[in-house]
């Protein structure tokens, strides 16, 4: 369970500043930014409870509502708005809910497992947008890297993973919280694996990358959740979409995607012996 505060909620998601910097860090080499510990609090909690107001008013708070269902579309939302909590009341409400599945991954690892990685909900809700891009065919390195600033620029989070055109193995990790976007390897992709080596990956990770198969691009896909205050999504759509490779880019095939000019070169390694690596923490800044 995770308790936020409406009052300093938005503050706190849009903080550009550090542990280190504010006097909380955990220890010394605790150099983790406060955006990016709000939303792990967030995202992996599965009951979130906003306790109190928004100091702009009622609007403010049903907005910070949204947002946080916005981010976490899988978790029980509880809304407290007194200095008491009545427990049973409480309990009645958590009651049967199914919040609790321990099973389920980090928030980096959903999506490559088939689990919802963000609500699809263009449409304004307090001025709460969330959207969600999807395609198969990959970015062109270049183009993604001239388009991130525009693409994260009202963003209160983002988060997915991709594959670019010239380094079509990879799984690459994206996470932007309080204005900095971390991007790293989760390992292989499945079509670049060996087939036995696939015994080696989760089984949910093999169920779901079967279910949507593609006799070309194999498991590869992109698979971004942007969630943001007053985002245009049909803007946001043209953008990540100008970047994918066109189909004459498609049709130079891989040993020519391969050949690009990468920005990203040498900022997610892959290495003979790793198996598909799905853990969040080993996003590095790019």
């Amino acid at each position: 369970m995770t308790v936020l505060d409406a009052e300093h909620l938005l503050d706190g998601l849009a903080s550009t500043d550090d542990l280190a910097a504010l006097g909380i860090q955990a220890a010394e080499d605790d150099h983790r930014a406060l955006a990016d510990v709000v939303v792990r609090q967030i995202e992996y909690a599965d009951t979130l409870v906003l306790w109190g107001q928004s100091r702009e008013g009622a609007f403010d708070t049903s907005r910070m509502a949204v947002l946080l269902q916005r981010m976490a579309p899988w978790a029980a939302h509880l809304r407290v708005d007194g200095d008491l909590v009545d427990a049973s009341t409480l309990t009645r409400q958590l009651r049967h809910t199914h919040r609790h599945r321990p099973e389920t991954p980090g928030v980096l690892a959903r999506g490559l497992q088939g689990y919802t990685l963000g609500a699809h909900e263009p449409e304004s809700d307090c001025g709460v947008v969330s959207a969600v891009f999807r395609a198969r065919r990959p970015f062109h390195p270049q183009r993604l890297h001239d388009a991130l600033e525009d693409v994260n620029a009202e963003m209160i989070r983002s988060r997915g993973h991709l594959w670019l055109a010239s380094q079509p193995d990879t799984v690459v990790a994206w996470e932007f919280a309080g204005g900095g976007l971390a991007m790293g390897s989760l390992g292989h992709w499945l079509v670049s694996l060996p087939e036995d080596r696939w015994e080696h990956v989760e089984d949910q990770r093999r169920l779901a990358a079967a279910l949507e198969w593609d006799p070309y691009y194999g498991d590869r896909h992109q698979h971004l959740v942007f969630i943001g205050l007053d985002v245009d999504p049909v803007e946001l759509h043209r953008v990540l979409a100008n970047c994918l490779l066109t189909d004459a880019e498609l049709a130079d095939g891989e040993e020519t995607w391969r050949a690009y000019h990468d920005p990203f070169a040498g900022c997610f390694p892959l290495h003979p012996e790793e198996l598909a690596d799905t853990d969040p923490e080993g996003a590095r800044t790019a």
